[in-house]
């Protein structure tokens, strides 16, 4: 009888207690070995039988990011799972861009870890189905370009078109072309309910000042 190797699960969570917390979820999983690393670990590139990595979102996109450097992604370098408490699209449509392999919130339970585990190793993608719903949603939407997105943030923290052009150096006049744009890619009919419309997707974060 020929044994298996256990798959071997790298985490380097940001979150000790994330960490421990899924080393102690996996442990009753009989051929599946997990390690505990610090972020910095994924600096290192010592990936040497290694199937799946499980980082927090920041950790799994610079190691991804280091990667891109690469005509392709290493045949031999392990597969990321990126498990997080961001669901925003934006956030999303990021880190699949980057080219990570899996996405988990921070929720899920053992046997979806285990599943997506299981399913990154064989070489196959993983989403949940209901982040999958709000993905394909995201992807049948136009995109907001990064200007737009700057003055989607100054306008959702109540900026005039004055205030923004100001801010970001362009004309008034460019102002309110972005301005007309934005309200038509989000479909609405008003800055408020452009705002409303960005924050309900996490297009934008909003800083609130405290008098």
């Amino acid at each position: 009888m020929i044994e298996t190797m256990p798959l071997h699960v790298a985490v380097a969570h940001r979150n000790p207690l994330v960490a421990c917390g899924i080393a102690g979820l996996l442990a009753s999983v009989e051929d599946i070995a997990v390690s505990i690393h610090p972020p910095e670990w994924v600096e290192s590139r010592r990936f040497t039988g290694v199937d799946v990595i499980i980082g927090d979102y920041d950790t799994a996109s610079r190691f991804l990011q280091r990667l891109r450097g690469d005509s392709r992604y290493p045949e031999n370098a392990p597969r990321v799972l990126l498990l997080t408490v961001r669901d925003s699209e934006r956030e999303m449509r990021h880190a699949f861009d980057l080219g990570v392999h899996g996405y988990l919130l921070i929720d899920c339970d053992a046997g979806a870890l285990e599943c997506c585990i299981r399913k990154l190793a064989a070489g196959q993608r993983y989403l949940s189905d209901a982040l999958s719903q709000r993905l394909v949603d995201s992807l049948s939407r136009e995109t907001l370009t990064a200007r737009e997105q700057d003055v989607l943030t100054l306008m959702a923290n109540g900026n005039c078109n004055r205030e923004i052009a100001a801010s970001l150096g362009i004309s008034v006049g460019t102002t309110k072309t972005h301005v007309a744009s934005i309200l038509d890619k989000l479909q609405a009919n008003s800055r408020t309910r452009a705002a409303a419309i960005a924050r309900d997707r996490g297009l934008i974060t909003v800083s609130y000042s405290v008098s």
